[in-house]
């Protein structure tokens, strides 16, 4: 049988004022790594708060929004 994964090291913490971030970018977040999805997700890993604004753009903004980082696994520092 397998052992237990062992815990990665985290990346840097996700950081709410920088936009730049990118489909396969990872971030940590309360010692869990977070994955940016790709297009449609993409866009929204960039917008820290939602707004509704957002639904202009997409009337499915809010999924879009909530679902753009996915979890890959636990972290430790």
């Amino acid at each position: 049988s397998e052992g237990p994964t062992p815990l990665q090291y985290c990346p840097e913490r996700y950081n709410q004022t920088f936009t730049g971030y990118a489909a396969g970018d990872r971030i940590e977040a309360g010692n869990n790594i977070y994955e940016c999805l790709p297009d449609p997700y993409e866009k929204y890993c960039n917008i820290a708060t939602f707004d509704a604004s957002l639904f202009e753009d997409d009337e499915n903004a809010n999924e879009l929004w909530s679902n753009c980082w996915a979890h890959v696994s636990s972290c430790y520092r």
